[in-house]
């Protein structure tokens, strides 16, 4: 119920082929391709018989890059402190737009925001709308950078997180295993279980906005600016 739509009806029928088999790897990831295929970490045979073509699906690192410290992890706010560094606990921003110590940094579609739970072509130019409004604000008022006062940064957190609590991605363990809350990236052991405590921006810091586009514009506006200095 967690994963995306898979929008065909040829996928499923597909594992009942005599010639397809089915692999439960309950979290093992392929460290390695021995003579046979892949392998786990200690080296053993993800699959029982030998293969003659391997094709990877690995996936993507979506919204994650600023967490993990690669990529735009490495953009730098006040006092040389890094994306990577400000997310590494957890995802912490204002309306999902901007974050605190790093003025002038604007975020479009990204952690907490509706982003990949709205149609993103509206939400994009919603937000986009949003900034511009912003910056001409700024300009009339001879105002050069923004930044986020603390205490809203953490309000908008907790809504998230509230918003989250009921959804599949949220609740007791942090919910379904999705790239929506950084399954897809969370450090494992070679049996599946977390190997940090994943501490929550939403039921396991899930990634986006979960209330929706429709509540989620209401909420910027009514927030716009309250929340910047």
């Amino acid at each position: 119920a967690c994963k995306r739509l898979c929008i065909t009806d040829e996928y499923w029928p597909t594992f009942n082929k005599p010639n397809v088999k089915l692999y439960n790897l309950k979290g093992f990831s392929n460290n390695q391709v021995g003579k046979n295929g892949p392998e786990d970490a200690d080296g053993m045979p993800l699959y029982d018989e030998p293969l003659d073509v391997l094709i990877t699906a690995t996936g993507f690192n979506a919204m994650t890059a600023g967490a993990d410290g690669s990529q735009i992890g490495v953009v730098q706010g006040k006092n040389g402190l890094t994306l990577g560094e400000k997310f590494k606990d957890g995802y912490q921003t204002y309306l999902g737009m901007l974050t605190k110590d790093f003025p002038n940094l604007f975020h479009m579609v990204g952690p907490q925001s509706a982003s990949v739970l709205a149609n993103m072509i509206s939400a994009g130019e919603q937000q986009a709308e949003w900034f511009v409004d912003l910056m001409v604000h700024m300009r009339e008022n001879g105002f050069e950078s923004v930044d986020v006062i603390e205490k809203y940064e953490k309000e908008w957190s907790e809504h998230c997180a509230e918003m989250t609590q009921n959804t599949v991605w949220g609740g007791v363990g942090g919910g379904c295993r999705s790239w929506y809350n950084k399954a897809n990236v969370a450090e494992r052991n070679k049996d599946g279980e977390l190997l940090i405590d994943v501490k929550a921006t939403g039921g396991g810091d899930v990634l986006v906005y979960t209330g929706g586009e429709t509540l989620y514009n209401e909420k910027i506006e009514e927030w716009k600016y309250k929340g910047l200095q």
